[in-house]
C-alpha cells in the first residue's frame, strides 16, 4: 500500500463525501463527491436549525470535517506530487 501512495494512488476507498476516480495516467485518486458532499453539510446544519443538535455539537462537528477535509486535500496533493519514477 505504501508503494501504491508513492506513485500517487490513493490505496483504498474514497472516505465518506468523496470518490474514488480515474485520475492521470489512468491513476485512481479521490475527489469531493458532487452528490454526497453537499448532503452531508446540509443535514448536519439542518439538525442545528431544527434543534436535534446543540450548537456546542453542531460547532465541534464542523471543526471536525474541516480538519479532515484539510488532511484529505494534503494527502491528494502528497499523491499526486509523489515520485513517479517508479513507474
Amino acid at each position: 500500500m505504501l508503494e501504491k501512495a508513492r506513485q500517487g494512488i490513493w490505496p483504498s476507498f474514497a472516505p465518506l463525501g468523496y470518490t474514488n476516480v480515474d485520475g492521470p495516467a489512468g491513476k485512481r485518486i479521490i475527489v469531493p463527491d458532487s452528490v454526497l458532499a453537499p448532503v452531508i453539510t446540509d443535514a448536519i446544519y439542518m439538525d442545528k436549525l431544527d434543534g436535534r443538535i446543540g450548537s456546542e455539537f453542531f460547532d465541534a462537528k464542523a471543526a471536525e470535517m474541516r480538519k479532515g477535509q484539510g488532511t484529505l486535500m494534503h494527502e491528494i496533493e502528497r499523491h499526486e506530487t509523489a515520485n513517479r519514477s517508479y513507474i
